[in-house]
């Protein structure tokens, strides 16, 4: 006899015609299995009611009692009860049990002075959590709920009100996470604006600033540029690009000679600017007539 697998339509592959997938489960809701001679599984059985002539587990037969429930059913049970002698004379049927006769001498309502060897110390009751004497003073003498802190003696040396205050606390922060906050000068002075989250530059700047790179970062950007530069040193750059400003000042060649007077307004060795404008005055739009003077004047 040959195992087989039941044909199911795959809704998830075009209603392909297929065997059962392994690890597929079989929906049988609302229907039953008729005519199964036997049913394997590796699983657990979840049913509400199971009808059978016998039922095993791990190969033995359950015994009847496990499906009548009758006591009767039962084997190897104790005597009954019922056919106990009362040759002690207990309390019988009906009676009340204060009605007993304490005659063999039970333990009753003991007072604790009555029992004998008793232990001397708590670890004689197996209490090892209790406080010892020493430890017993000690919290005599400590600092009691609402008694005022100012009675501490800082024989420890921990940090006061008046060293934070005065300044006298130094420390070195190493950690690993944020921090979060002001930072301030000795003199006070915002370095760092926790609130802003600024960096104060501001008078601060007391050396020199270089990038960390040459030739990558820029001071400002197009749509947000610094206002007025100013300067009392010597400007080095070698840039390009287009300047809309005006540019006022003498130029000097690489050689130091001076190639525009700015004080005299003059380009040295050529028309002075002053004369020029002068001659275009003077000329009115007479070509020839300015012609003359600039061949005259160079």
């Amino acid at each position: 006899m040959a195992n087989r697998y039941p044909l199911v339509v795959d809704t998830s592959d075009s209603n392909k015609i297929k065997e059962l997938p392994s690890g597929d489960n079989l929906q049988l809701s609302g229907n039953d299995i008729v005519g199964v001679v036997n049913i394997t599984g590796s699983g657990t059985l979840s049913i509400e009611t199971i009808n059978a002539t016998t039922i095993n587990s791990g190969g033995t037969q359950l015994a009847t009692v496990a499906t009548s429930g009758s006591y009767t059913d039962l084997s190897n049970v104790p005597t009954n009860v019922s056919s106990f002698t009362n040759d002690s004379n207990y309390i019988t049927s009906g009676s009340n049990i204060s009605l007993l006769t304490n005659n063999a001498g039970y333990l009753t309502t003991v007072a604790f002075s009555d029992i004998t060897d008793r232990p001397s110390t708590l670890e004689g009751y197996n209490i090892t959590d209790a406080a010892t004497i020493t430890q017993g003073n000690k919290a005599d003498s400590a600092i009691q709920p609402a008694d005022n802190v100012s009675r501490l003696t800082n024989d420890a040396g921990y940090i006061t009100l008046a060293q934070v205050q005065n300044g006298d606390i130094s420390v070195d922060v190493n950690n690993t996470g944020d921090l979060i906050g002001s930072v301030f000068g000795q003199d006070s002075t915002v370095l760092i604006d926790g609130i802003l989250s600024a960096v104060n530059t501001t008078g601060t700047i007391r050396g020199h600033t270089t990038p960390n790179s040459d030739d990558l970062y820029d001071l400002g950007s197009s749509d947000k540029q610094f206002r007025n530069a100013y300067l009392s040193g010597t400007v080095n750059a070698n840039t390009s690009g287009f300047h809309t400003g005006d540019v006022k000042g003498s130029v000097f060649a690489d050689d130091s000679s001076l190639l525009i007077d700015a004080v005299n307004g003059e380009i040295p060795g050529y028309v002075k600017i002053s004369d020029l404008k002068t001659a275009l005055q003077d000329g009115a739009g007479d070509y020839a007539a300015f012609k003359a003077w600039v061949l005259a004047n160079l």
